[in-house]
């Protein structure tokens, strides 16, 4: 089925469908995301506090945005040397 046939039988507009499929798609990527990184914001002292997703003002632009708050110190080793981080991933 294509999208305009789709956004006529769900009664909204092929752009409000797009916007709606694509935010779905953009959830579930950061959703996967951040899971990947929990074990590196605990290594580096966060502790993850909110998410907030949004748009940007007067646009269709979707964000979301994660708060960390600060509970430990970093430890001595961060941040590391260029080059390490690719060779040796804190994940």
């Amino acid at each position: 089925m294509r999208v305009k046939e789709l956004a006529e039988n769900l009664k909204i507009s092929t752009d409000e469908l797009i916007k709606n499929l694509s935010n779905v798609i953009f959830t579930i990527k950061i959703t996967e995301e951040y899971e990947q990184a929990k074990k590196a914001i605990k290594i580096l002292g966060g502790n993850y506090k909110n998410q907030v997703e949004f748009y940007l003002p007067q646009s269709d632009i979707y964000r979301n945005l994660f708060i960390i708050e600060k509970i430990d110190v970093t430890p001595k080793k961060y941040p590391r040397k260029a080059g390490l981080p690719s060779k040796e991933p804190i994940i």
